[in-house]
């Protein structure tokens, strides 16, 4: 049973991601074939494991990461990290494989929680569900299954756990095969190609945490140099301005998230839409980075 007096004195978790990853919390990704998914999961597992916020480029702490390959294999993996310009001393904090367990079944489920326990792995990368289970997508119970052997444990332990699918032929905003393939997941992100970059859509997350939308460009899409995402410009809602002056005036640290600027405003009274929050929070902590970001009060409005 809970223990309620524990759960109330538990620190606030921030998350790993902005509005995107959150400890003990799943993200499914969803998008058609050759959307960029797995470039972009790469992308957050080097910059994390190397101690580079992946949409700011801001410095932090690095983050043990266990990338589960189901999509490229090493050799594709292996060219892009060498175009990426990354050196084995780079990855020394990315554990991967191209050898998927199936989760859906105890002994796949135990090979990944103990080999999460065994690296003190915080955020795990399962790129490419499907090969991750041992029976059919159409069907429910391998999905049932591979959440309560494989994804459940892991969020318990409290890694935040991202999930990568290609989308049906119909709808757009779930994954291909069982309906309930991924009922469970706390959100599921849309990743959407723009002209020049991508937009993630959560339209429906089970978590306040989670941003409704993120805005990203991407820098070296033509090969010239390595790729890279930023939070684009233009993606500041209304209000951004307003908020990030409020939390310098509180005095919430510039590195704060979302459970430490929460405390703050609960304490003074104040009150601020989440995804406004999210942005501010977002701005505080990429402010200058990359050279040339306009203050919020410029984008006013000027979010899509």
């Amino acid at each position: 049973m809970v223990d309620w007096a524990e759960v109330f004195t538990r620190p606030p978790v921030d998350a790993i991601v902005d509005g995107l990853l959150i400890p003990g919390r799943w993200t499914a990704l969803v998008a058609p074939a050759k959307a960029g998914k797995s470039t972009l999961a790469l992308h957050i597992a080097h910059t994390l494991a190397r101690g580079i916020d992946p949409f700011t480029g801001v410095r932090r702490a690095p983050v043990t990461v266990l990338y589960i390959d189901g999509e490229m294999g090493e050799l594709d993996v292996h060219e892009r990290v060498v175009a990426l310009d990354l050196t084995p001393t780079d990855l020394v904090r990315l554990h991967y494989t191209d050898r998927p367990p199936k989760g859906d079944t105890a002994p796949g489920g135990i090979a990944v929680e103990s080999t999460v326990r065994a690296l003190g792995v915080e955020v795990v990368i399962l790129d490419g569900l499907n090969a991750l289970i041992s029976g059919a997508e159409n069907d429910d119970l391998p999905w049932r299954n591979l959440y309560e052997l494989t994804i459940a444990p892991l969020k318990s332990a409290g890694c935040a756990v991202l999930s990568s699918d290609n989308t049906g032929h119909v709808e757009t905003h779930r994954g291909r095969g069982s309906s309930v393939k991924l009922d469970k997941a706390d959100a599921v992100t849309e990743v959407k190609r723009t002209d020049s970059g991508v937009r993630l859509l959560t339209p429906r997350p089970r978590c306040a945490a989670y941003a409704r939308e993120i805005v990203l460009a991407i820098d070296g899409a033509e090969g010239d140099r390595p790729i890279t995402y930023r939070h684009a410009l233009h993606s500041w809602p209304d209000g951004t301005h307003t908020a990030v002056a409020l939390l310098d005036r509180l005095g919430v640290p510039r590195n704060a998230g979302r459970p430490a600027a929460l405390a703050a405003l609960k304490a003074a009274g104040e009150g601020v839409r989440t995804e406004v929050l999210a942005a501010a929070i977002r701005y505080r902590k990429s402010a200058g980075t990359p050279p040339g970001t306009p203050p919020p009060e410029q984008l006013e409005g000027t979010a899509e």
